[in-house]
């Protein structure tokens, strides 16, 4: 892949990592300041909620980026491929799912694990720590984030698998798979809300859950992206080599998914909103990359932006557990205390995760998926 390029694109998963930064430091903030203060029906709160979109914009860039190294590869195995995307995921998923499962293990009050899991006996636990290993902790209501953000890894996941089958099909293929997982959050929402039992439900609760039917739009819309954008051998772009007739009934049929979306939620939002604020931040990203200094700075947030996606969350259990103890924020309504509250503790989080970041990726990361790509080919 060409540097520049290259560089590029990390500035857009960097802009994906300041947001949800963003949005977790601003939650972590609200949490220390009575709740009149920046209530949540208020427009500010509103506003900067949209931050936590930014995880729809790294599918937005997978997508892009499995369709343009892969659509046109027919040589590379499944199992070569398997071991390419698990070779990049999988050392830090072990990784913090170890740490999390310590922590619900010994109950430590700096633990971000939103939901608590509990077992019976030592099986129960051995048994939900390989769940989650697995990427399966959606099956389990105590595991659906453990560890904590790993919602949107387990998706990325089913992201990766449904590419799989779908990387050489036709544009009209991917745009109808849309259509067909928006079906099945309609099937199981109706399961679920029959309130029947069994397993049926359970799976239905567990698809909703997930909400790959919600992310995978997002998906297909980079690779869409990429086949409409490539120029042809005539120096054309594909999209417009196009028919007339065939344009028609792709812009009638991203319509269609477009109406259908405006009642197809996502985790913690909905899609209208998610693409509204996926647009948003691809402005911002297009902007950064027209100045070298703020590319330089976005491409190297991008480029770890996965160990900082994990560790952020870590980060700022420590430092709320530490400004609890040092002082209180119950009494005054500032918002300029706010603010400032935000900003330094939104620094110190982006600051703490890149340095840990570089050793891992220095001394861990890299040496693993060098491995896997030597190993696989």
């Amino acid at each position: 892949m060409n540097p520049a390029r290259r560089a590029n694109l990390d500035v857009v998963r960097g802009v994906a990592i300041l947001a949800v930064v963003g949005i977790h430091s601003f939650q972590a903030t609200i949490g220390l300041f009575p709740p009149s203060l920046i209530p949540e029906s208020g427009r500010t709160f509103v506003l900067v909620s949209y931050l936590r979109f930014g995880v729809e914009l790294f599918y937005l860039l997978s997508g892009w980026l499995m369709f343009s190294i892969y659509r046109r590869n027919r040589v590379e195995s499944g199992r070569q491929y398997l071991a390419k995307r698990t070779g990049r995921i999988w050392p830090l998923w072990i990784a913090f799912s170890t740490l999390s499962f310590a922590s619900l293990i010994l109950q430590w009050q700096v633990s971000p694990v939103a939901s608590r899991f509990t077992a019976d006996s030592w099986i129960g636990w051995v048994v939900g720590f390989v769940t989650v290993l697995l990427f399966l902790g959606w099956l389990d209501q105590g595991l659906w984030n453990v560890p904590p953000g790993g919602w949107s890894i387990q998706v990325e996941i089913g992201h990766y698998s449904l590419f799989w089958f779908l990387r050489k099909t036709g544009d009209l293929v991917l745009i109808v798979s849309v259509l067909i997982g928006y079906s099945t959050f309609f099937v199981a929402d109706h399961i679920f809300h029959q309130q029947s039992g069994g397993w049926a439900q359970s799976f239905a609760e567990s698809w909703l859950r997930l909400g790959l039917f919600g992310t995978w739009p997002f998906f297909v819309a980079g690779g869409l992206t990429f086949i409409w954008w490539v120029k042809t051998e005539s120096g054309v772009r594909a999209f417009m080599e196009l028919s007339g007739q065939a344009r028609t009934l792709r812009v009638a049929l991203i319509g269609l998914v477009l109406v259908i979306a405006w009642w197809v939620p996502i985790p913690y939002g909905m899609t209208y909103e998610a693409v509204l604020a996926s647009a948003v931040l691809l402005g911002v990203s297009w902007v950064m990359v027209r100045w070298v200094r703020t590319r330089k700075l976005g491409a190297l947030f991008g480029r770890y932006s996965y160990f900082m996606y994990f560790a952020h969350f870590w980060i700022l259990q420590v430092l709320l557990f530490g400004i609890r103890d040092l002082t209180s924020f119950d009494s005054p309504e500032n918002r300029g205390l706010f603010w400032a509250t935000f900003i330094i503790i939104y620094a110190v989080t982006l600051a703490l995760s890149l340095m840990l970041a570089v050793p891992s990726w220095k001394y861990f990361e890299s040496k693993w998926i060098n491995r896997t790509h030597v190993s696989r080919g």
